[in-house]
């Protein structure tokens, strides 16, 4: 037996199937333009083994905090500054999650310390870096993956980009340097 043909559409350059009609016009929608990119999407147990490796990072980060935490309020006791403790601790808890979780990600370096080490990069659609905003609402949007009891996280595997809800809410992709 032989395979039916596919319909082909010319697009320019492209001749897409008509599978791969309704995706490109997405993209297309998305502002996105793939002319010379090969990205290869991060798989589902690479972006969970970079996320083990975020967990064990940031875990011990906060853990080094709250060391340091305690041995600042032996000393703020002793001082009128007692009174602000929660305060302190609340803006410092702040500032170390924006440290690992949002400047790495909006910056340069394009991913967290764990998605380096996986050799992992957090994209626009466009390819070009995130900017601090947009890390900072896909640091938020991981919420919508968590409230869905984790159906979120599991869309990748149905998605031919590999995206998350938080990826497609913030116009992401995760993709392997």
């Amino acid at each position: 037996a032989t395979k039916p043909k596919q319909a082909m559409f010319e697009l320019g350059e492209l001749t897409l199937t008509e599978e791969d009609k309704a995706h490109y016009v997405q993209e297309v929608l998305e502002g996105v333009d793939r002319v010379g990119t090969d990205w290869q999407y991060a798989g589902f147990w690479l972006r969970v083994a970079s996320s083990f490796l975020d967990g064990l990072l940031f875990g011990t980060l906060l853990k080094i905090f709250f060391v340091m935490g305690f041995l600042v309020v032996g000393f703020l006791f002793a001082t009128p500054l007692a009174g602000m403790l929660p305060l302190i601790v609340v803006a410092s808890l702040i500032l170390v999650t924006y440290w690992y979780w949002i400047w790495p990600v909006g910056g340069e370096r394009q991913g967290t310390y764990g998605q380096k080490i996986c050799s992992l990069r957090v994209i626009r659609a466009d390819g070009t870096a995130l900017t601090q905003g947009t890390a900072l609402m896909w640091f938020f949007a991981q919420y919508l993956s968590s409230i869905t009891l984790g159906v979120g996280f599991f869309m990748m595997l149905f998605d031919r980009e590999k995206r998350t809800l938080r990826d497609m809410a913030c116009n992401v992709r995760v993709v392997v340097d």
